[in-house]
């Protein structure tokens, strides 16, 4: 019996990819060759080996170059961020971002500024190639943008610059189709016509809750308005006001409630009389609920608006009231320690009693009366001056700490030679505050600047006013008066605590330097002897003459 020998079959083997490495060209770009076509490889299989050119380990292009980020956006986000980007708002408030389309190549910008100047796209981590932006410019905004590769020229070793980006860099281009008439329209625009068409929106959906999503679910909304259809550019911005728990530096993240800017007033209008801020209507009012999920939704979490203007309005009068509760809070737990602190009062034993009978009947006896004394010296060995800080509120936020030492000095203008003019030691003050504390020199000038500003209320009419306006109340004007508070207490060791050591002591001696009206502590002169009774200095002498004997 044979064994079966197969034939031997000689298969020719491919010849394994080989790679070689490309020199830099003399742009320092780094170019990757073309890959063969199927057919070129079919016909040199046999006999030449396929050459792969692979780029230099320093080459600038990234490894992953058109892999999609997981940021959780898609191409159609993607694309709205960028008409954000490129609106007649974002143009008019970012006058750096005109000057790039000013100079640019027929108004077209390297979407790499966009990526790190723009505040739509600059805060997306990680940030997305410019490839899978272009990609979604094409897909979903192909009407509006214009998008384009700028090709390398290796011959051209100049650089054109585009927004601190050089066009050798390669890379794709962006531009708004009617670029000219939204850099005319950004140039000519202000402030005011912004604000007006600007809308706050609360109660936004969870799910969408984010730029591009507001974005698109506040057009969505708008599809019943008489402007035209369905248009990115009808939303202009969307702005997320920071949270009170946010840190500064914080990437904002959307709690539910946002500021909208659409391109016009109709827009606007409609918005706020459809979803008004007192919600008055239904799901059943709605007739266009099943054929648009965005109302359904904006209806089952409570979706309302209202002006700008208005949510200023609301919130400095929120603020305010949050303010008064903390101040209202801290008097309570002052007047609280300071009670605490009091020491238990005793009842007046009956001998106590007959020692004071006695001692009244000696004072009645006496003709000369000790003058009052509510207002003692300053000792030296305290760490701060005790009643000599007053806070202050409802100064014109506009004003300057100039200002405010003239105005309070009012009170000191009239005081009687026994007090220095030169009450106020300091005015701490902050610009765009309508608060303030005032440092004294001593007691007797707060007693002073608080009983003038209670009997002379008045009014800080404007930054620079350093006289005040006499406060007329009527039922139009709701401007307050200036109010005068004496600080004492917790509150008033807590604030000298975080004053520089050094500035504690001189105010302690300035304050023990001066004499104080009350204290009788100065003479008619002003020299500083004090003013004892005869019977008193008398026993002194005695006493003085026994001790020298």
């Amino acid at each position: 019996m044979f064994l079966f020998v197969p034939r031997k079959v000689a298969q020719k083997t491919k010849a394994p990819l080989t790679l070689t490495n490309t020199p830099p060209s003399p742009t320092g770009q780094t170019h990757v060759s073309n890959p063969p076509s199927a057919a070129s490889i079919k016909a040199s299989e046999d006999t030449d080996n396929v050459t792969i050119s692979e780029p230099p380990a320093s080459s600038s292009l990234p490894q992953d170059r058109g892999k999609r980020p997981d940021t959780g956006l898609t191409d159609e986000d993607y694309s709205v961020l960028v008409c954000l980007s490129l609106s007649d708002h974002a143009q008019w408030s970012d006058a750096d971002l005109r000057r790039t389309i000013a100079s640019g190549d027929e108004g077209y910008i390297p979407l790499r500024y966009l990526l790190r100047h723009s505040p739509a796209l600059s805060t997306l981590s990680p940030t997305p190639p410019e490839s899978v932006i272009a990609k979604a410019i094409r897909s979903h905004a192909n009407a509006h943008l214009e998008v384009r590769m700028r090709v390398v020229d290796p011959a051209q070793p100049g650089a054109s610059a585009y927004g601190g980006h050089t066009a050798s860099a390669g890379g794709f281009d962006v531009r708004r189709r009617e670029w000219k008439a939204a850099l005319h329209r950004a140039r000519n625009g202000n402030r005011q016509e912004w604000e007006e068409r600007t809308v706050y929106v609360e109660n936004v959906p969870p799910q969408y809750r984010s730029v591009p999503v507001i974005a698109r679910f506040s057009t969505s909304l708008l599809e019943g308005s008489s402007a035209c259809a369905y248009d990115p550019q009808r939303v202009q911005g969307v702005w997320l006001p920071p949270h009170h728990r946010d840190q500064p530096g914080d990437t904002p993240k959307c709690k539910g409630f946002a500021l909208v800017t659409l391109a016009g007033t109709e827009d606007c209008q409609y918005l706020m009389e459809r979803w008004p801020w007192t919600r008055t209507h239904t799901a059943n009012s709605h007739s266009d609920v099943n054929q648009r999920a965005g109302v359904g939704d904006a209806i089952k979490y409570g979706f309302r608006t209202m002006s700008k203007t208005r949510w200023e309005q609301l919130k400095e009068e929120y603020l305010t009231y949050r303010q008064r509760l903390l101040d209202s809070i801290a008097c309570a737990a002052v007047d609280d320690a300071d009670e605490e602190a009091k020491p238990p009062e005793l009842e007046p034993c009956d001998h106590v009693e007959d020692a004071s009978a006695s001692v009244t009947e000696a004072i009645a006896g006496n003709t000369h009366t000790p003058p009052e004394r509510p207002i003692p010296s300053t000792p030296l060995n305290l760490s701060y001056p005790q009643g000599c800080l007053v806070f202050v509120r409802n100064v014109h936020p506009e004003t300057n700490k100039t200002t405010l030492r003239t105005l309070f000095s009012q009170a000191f203008a009239d005081a009687s030679a026994r007090v220095s003019k030169d009450g106020l030691d300091y005015v701490d003050f902050n610009k765009g505050m309508d608060t303030c504390y005032l440092r004294l020199a001593t007691p007797q000038h707060t007693r002073l600047l608080d009983t003038f500003f209670h009997s002379n209320p008045v009014v800080q009419t404007q930054g620079l006013d350093s006289s005040g306006a006499p406060h007329q109340p009527s039922g139009k004007d709701t401007t307050k008066p200036i109010a005068m508070e004496v600080v004492g207490g917790t509150r008033e060791e807590l604030y000298w605590n975080k004053v520089p050591e050094k500035v504690r002591r001189q105010a302690v001696e300035r304050a023990a330097a001066m004499p104080h009206a009350d204290s009788g502590d100065g003479g008619e002169d002003g020299v500083g002897v004090r003013d004892t009774p005869k019977g008193e200095e008398g026993r002194r002498a005695r006493k003085r003459r026994r001790r020298n004997g």
